[in-house]
């Protein structure tokens, strides 16, 4: 396994639902480091066909979802400290979400258009790996810092429209499986 982060800034983590997430980003960089360590930078940016993305291009695609969803998580979860939200229940997803997310589980077969915003680079190389596993400290770290806190409280408005609105709790959900996705 992978050690995300050093080991004085490993909070244990108590909330169910966040203890499920780290364990599954600690499954989906193991994914990504043995897929880095068993393919060449050429067959890491190899595409199956010219409408299809390559591997680089998945974890590239990843990393921009990472850049527009993490600042607006981090945002939403300082406001819920500030506030002292602490937790009192468990998580508790919208069925909308639920229903969102069983979509994008790999075993759903369900196939979504990506949305312009959240399109991978042109021509990602072969470090872009390497360069999302650094990017998903920031995402276990901001799994450490909700813990404790409401997950259900607070709402952060989706990048793609301000119509859209996730709990911190399901923002971090969906996050993770959508990873789930891209590497299955």
């Amino acid at each position: 396994m992978i050690n995300l982060l050093p080991p004085e800034t490993q909070k244990v983590v108590t909330n169910p639902h966040l203890k499920t997430l780290l364990t599954d980003i600690a499954a989906i960089n193991e994914e990504v480091s043995q897929l880095l360590s068993h393919y060449s930078a050429e067959q890491l940016t190899w595409k199956p066909t010219p409408t299809e993305w390559s591997m680089a291009e998945c974890f590239d695609h990843l990393m921009v979802f990472g850049h527009q969803y993490y600042p607006k998580v981090q945002q939403t979860i300082d406001q819920t400290r500030q506030k002292n939200l602490r937790e009192s229940r468990p998580f508790r997803p919208s069925w909308l979400i639920k229903m969102f997310v069983n979509t994008q589980k790999p075993s759903s077969g369900w196939k979504t258009k990506t949305f312009k915003n959240f399109e991978p680079a042109q021509s990602p190389d072969d470090s872009t790996g390497q360069r999302l596993l650094e990017q998903q400290k920031t995402l276990v770290d901001l799994i450490r810092q909700a813990d404790g806190y409401d997950l259900n409280r607070l709402k952060l408005t989706s990048p793609v429209t301000w119509l859209l609105k996730f709990s911190v709790g399901e923002a971090l959900w969906m996050l993770v499986v959508h990873q789930q996705l891209h590497l299955h």
